[in-house]
């Protein structure tokens, strides 16, 4: 995507330069039979080369580029699902059975931070208000997986902490923050990225500090599927777990039992949580 994008304004660039050039050339052969000495160098060394390519072919003046200054961007004409500031305030209601799973998945993660890595379990931070995770939605304009409802009025993301495999969890603001980004620069590619690249009816919920992130698809008949966005690549689902909430038991096994999520171990240093990448 990003390749042939540059390839298409380099190749423009190209064709607007060589236009400037011939029209150069002849404004300098004609204004003047007896021109500077400096000047006529380049305008005979310029026109033998011309001739040499095509003698026959009279010197004529080329047209002038019409958008010189400015080469117009793509149109974009497929639905990005960006909704950015068009959400409702009022959140979905998050079953019994969900906000359960949740409290119990941020249970053993609590209690295994406080006994292995207790400057970990310090830092996170207190759960986001209802006021905030509203807005949170009616600022990406996305309808909240319950589940990451019930995440975050456990824990307003996971501050300093890499609390997944590689990725740390967003705050509320973080969330939206990274939503609207995506769609700012979604609104200038062209349309081959709708849906591809990014598309704006996925929740970005947690980052890596590298370009990539984790989302919750929450386009219809997607049910919240965890997946992941790389920066040079397309949006990628599948091998992963299907919700927050089994990345968040998974995580919590991985931790309890040491064994490896992800190809990524987790380890315990100086009190405080990593993760070891071991391929």
């Amino acid at each position: 995507m990003g390749k042939r994008r540059r390839t298409r304004v380099f190749a423009g660039v190209g064709a607007v330069l060589a236009s400037l050039v011939v029209l150069t050339t002849v404004v300098l052969t004609r204004a003047d039979r007896h021109p500077e000495p400096g000047t006529l160098m380049v305008v005979s060394v310029t026109a033998t080369a011309m001739t040499a390519l095509k003698p026959d072919m009279p010197l004529r003046p080329a047209p002038v580029p019409s958008a010189i200054a400015k080469l117009p961007k793509p149109t974009l004409t497929a639905d990005t699902g960006c909704r950015i500031g068009r959400g409702s305030a009022e959140l979905p209601a998050v079953p019994a059975a969900v906000s359960r799973r949740v409290d119990e998945a941020w249970d053993r993660l609590e209690r295994w931070l406080s006994g292995h890595a207790p400057k970990s379990a310090k830092a996170l931070p207190p759960a986001a208000s209802p006021a905030a995770i509203a807005k949170l939605q009616k600022d990406i304009g996305v309808p909240l997986p319950p589940e990451l409802v019930a995440s975050l009025e456990r824990h307003d993301g996971s501050g300093p902490v890499e609390l997944l495999p590689s990725y740390t969890p967003a705050s509320a603001d973080g969330i939206a923050y990274d939503a609207k980004m995506m769609c700012d620069i979604m609104a200038g590619l062209a349309n081959e990225s709708a849906g591809y690249w990014w598309d704006g009816q996925v929740v970005p919920f947690a980052v890596d500090g590298a370009g990539s992130l984790l989302v919750l698809d929450q386009r219809p008949g997607h049910g919240g599927q965890v997946g992941e966005h790389h920066e040079d690549g397309e949006l990628e689902f599948g091998g992963r777990p299907t919700s927050l909430t089994d990345l968040l038991e998974q995580t919590a096994t991985a931790l309890e039992t040491g064994r490896p999520l992800r190809d990524f171990l987790p380890n315990a240093e100086k009190g405080e949580l990593d993760w070891v990448f071991i391929r």
